[in-house]
């Protein structure tokens, strides 16, 4: 795991008693810890921390000198770039919930059609959040191993994003409020451009254009139209056209892979075995063709 608070909790002998990384990159680490001194330098992430047991010998230093001490069910949130310095005189457990900003403001503009610098957490210590306890609750409670219980984790940090940008972070104001869907003339033109340029990148900003629409509120009446995310969408059918340019067996791979939007063969065939569960060469006519189409 990458996350600088995950590598200095390890350095110091702090025990993850388990961890789970999901698929876009944001993790949690259960941990039990027992004493000595932490500092946390500017760390380039953010982390989430719920107490799970005990934590009253968990102190918050400034200057070295205690300030605020922990207990059952507390909350505490460290901001990318700030320092915090602890002091642990006791066993405890706890949860952490690591993300960047990054999936913050992608969370924000999928929802609410915000802007990404418009949410951006607020340091804070030892706070109560009956929300948050429930959640990290549950989440122990399930088998970080079964497939199935870690797509609800999955779930359950998209959620974890959206309650810190609307509760803990310097947005202040109403909520966006983004509905409604694409018209049905603005989503055939969208299908249409992407019909005819798979071969091509097709950015977000690119895709919005179509429609004289901001990224933002683009990707939410898409989702909301299609069913689907428009990265997601792109994808599918970027593998449906390879699938069916591979099956009349005219084209080689290479060639195949190019035209669907593809740097390379080796790229093309991993996505493919993502989506169909098996090679490229698989669905060819000649099966005996090699894997590389040559």
């Amino acid at each position: 795991m990458e996350y600088e608070v995950f590598k200095i909790l390890i350095e110091e002998g702090a025990c993850a008693e388990r961890t789970l990384c999901l698929p876009d990159g944001l993790a949690f680490a259960h941990w039990s810890n027992g004493g000595g001194e932490i500092d946390y330098h500017k760390p380039a992430h953010h982390t989430l921390s719920v107490y799970v047991e005990g934590g009253w010998g968990s102190w918050r230093l400034e200057r070295g000198k205690p300030v605020q001490n922990g207990y059952p069910g507390a909350v505490c949130l460290f901001a990318d770039g700030a320092d915090s310095s602890w002091r642990l005189r006791e066993h405890f457990e706890f949860l952490h919930f690591y993300f960047h900003q990054a999936d913050l403001a992608r969370a924000a503009e999928q929802v609410w059609d915000a802007e990404p610098g418009a949410y951006e957490p607020v340091p804070d210590y030892f706070f109560r959040d009956p929300l948050l306890e429930q959640s990290v609750q549950l989440l122990l409670a399930s088998d970080w191993t079964d497939p199935a219980q870690s797509l609800g984790a999955d779930h359950l940090a998209q959620w974890m994003l959206l309650h810190v940008a609307k509760g803990y972070t310097r947005h202040r104001g109403p909520l966006p409020d983004v509905r409604g869907r694409l018209s049905p003339a603005q989503a055939a033109r969208v299908r249409d451009f992407v019909e005819a340029n798979l071969a091509e990148a097709l950015s977000l900003e690119r895709l919005a254009g179509t429609v004289q629409l901001s990224p933002y509120h683009f990707a939410r009446l898409f989702r909301a139209t299609f069913g689907e995310p428009p990265y997601r969408y792109v994808q599918r059918r970027r593998m449906e056209r390879a699938r069916q340019c591979l099956e009349r067996g005219d084209e080689k791979i290479v060639s195949v892979a190019l035209n669907c939007g593809f740097s390379d063969h080796s790229q093309f065939t991993r996505a493919f075995r993502r989506h169909f569960g098996v090679s490229p060469s698989a669905v060819r006519p000649d099966v005996a063709g090699s894997e590389a189409g040559v």
